[in-house]
C-alpha cells in the first residue's frame, strides 16, 4: 500500500506539472518543467511496477522481473502475438 500511495503522489505531481503548462511558455520554462518531470518519472521508477488493480495484468508473453521490477519478454511469439502495434 505505501508503494502504491508513493506511486500516487508522483503521479499528482506529474499532473500538476503538465496542468500548469501555458501555449505562451518559454523555452526556458518548458526546459525546467521536462526536468522536474524526468526527476518525477525516476522516482515512479524506483516505486516498481504499479499494482495489477491499477494497470492490468500484463499481456501474454510478458513476466514480471522480480528483482527489478520492470516488466520483461518472455515468449516473444506470444508478445508479439498480444501486442496491438504489430
Amino acid at each position: 500500500m505505501e508503494r502504491y500511495e508513493a506511486q500516487l503522489r508522483l503521479i499528482n505531481e506529474a499532473c500538476t506539472e503538465f496542468e500548469a503548462e501555458k501555449d505562451d511558455d518559454t523555452d526556458e520554462v518548458k526546459g525546467q518543467r521536462f526536468e522536474r518531470l524526468i526527476t518525477i518519472m525516476q522516482k515512479m521508477q524506483s516505486c516498481g511496477h504499479p499494482p495489477e488493480e491499477l494497470v492490468g495484468a500484463l499481456p501474454a508473453g510478458w513476466a514480471m522481473d522480480e528483482q527489478s521490477g520492470i516488466p520483461t519478454v518472455v515468449d516473444q511469439e506470444k508478445a508479439a502475438e498480444a501486442c496491438s502495434i504489430m
